[in-house]
């Protein structure tokens, strides 16, 4: 990146030092040092909001936790590269804001999206469970098929000719019962854990006070302006988190949402940077 020195760890602006403390301390904690009894991951992290470990601190502390060095080493470059310009030209109390409204961003929209993929399939289970009829369960398949193998129909068509049958009703409402704790165990109870939705807050901040700064990544080492990094990543993400493949385990909702956040305050404080109050 251009046009900015680095003035070292001791001369960061507090915001961006204290953060950097305390996701470098977290991380040293929970792999370096860890706690006999408590799993500090599992109590830091975030889960879906309907998940019985959910707890509602978590949704501050996740963005404080990581999975690994590569996780926290780009986040922390991140913080480190955008945050301390930021936080310099904005101040210490609207450098926390950006932060942490980003983070919060990243979260609520990532927990919406489970929200409107599952939530359904989740009202139709409980539905099914608990009036287990073949009418019930059709309709089920229909509105959620990949969840369902492809005999299913076959199944279907044969409950419907004896439809008081308690076989079919026993194969049926164990195969539903399957597919609740299917989800729980694979999306509802999966932790959420990094600072990268602030993180990309930050880049979208950075991009909309500093356009036309050139920057440079090392998967891509070539300078392009931060006006057309910022709307490719946005793309990016939006692709990935849409085709949802089974080897991703990326939140590219998350860092979406905090884009979005960072790039609207942002737009906000520039807009009302000379009211006087």
């Amino acid at each position: 990146m251009n046009g900015y020195g680095s003035r070292g760890f001791g001369g960061l602006p507090p915001v961006v030092k204290n953060f950097l403390l305390i996701n470098i301390l977290l991380f040293v904690i929970t792999y370096f040092i860890p706690i006999k009894g408590f799993n500090l991951v599992e109590w830091l992290s975030v889960y879906y909001f309907k998940s019985e470990k959910f707890m509602p601190h978590q949704l501050l502390t996740h963005m404080f936790m990581h999975g690994g060095i590569g996780h926290i080493f780009f986040n922390m470059f991140g913080l480190f590269m955008f945050g301390r310009i930021i936080e310099s030209m904005w101040g210490s109390k609207r450098f926390f804001v950006l932060y942490l409204a980003a983070g919060f961003g990243a979260i609520f929209l990532h927990q919406f999206i489970i929200w409107l993929q599952y939530n359904p399939l989740i009202n139709s289970v409980e539905l099914f469970l608990s009036n287990p009829t073949v009418d019930i369960f059709s309709n089920m398949v229909e509105k959620h098929p990949k969840f369902f193998p492809s005999g299913v129909y076959d199944f279907i068509n044969n409950w419907r000719q004896e439809p008081a049958n308690t076989s079919f009703i026993g194969q049926a409402v164990e195969s539903v019962k399957n597919i609740s704790e299917s989800v729980h165990e694979k999306i509802f109870d999966v932790p959420l854990l990094g600072a990268s939705g602030a993180i990309f807050g930050l880049l979208a901040a950075f991009a909309t006070l500093f356009p036309n700064v050139e920057l440079m990544f090392i998967f891509l080492p070539v300078p392009i302006k931060a006006k057309y990094i910022v709307p490719f990543y946005a793309v990016l993400e939006l692709i990935f988190g849409v085709l949802n493949f089974n080897w991703d385990n990326i939140a590219h909702f998350a860092h979406l949402g905090g884009a979005i956040v960072g790039f609207i305050i942002v737009k906000f404080w520039k807009k009302n940077q000379f009211r006087i109050y």
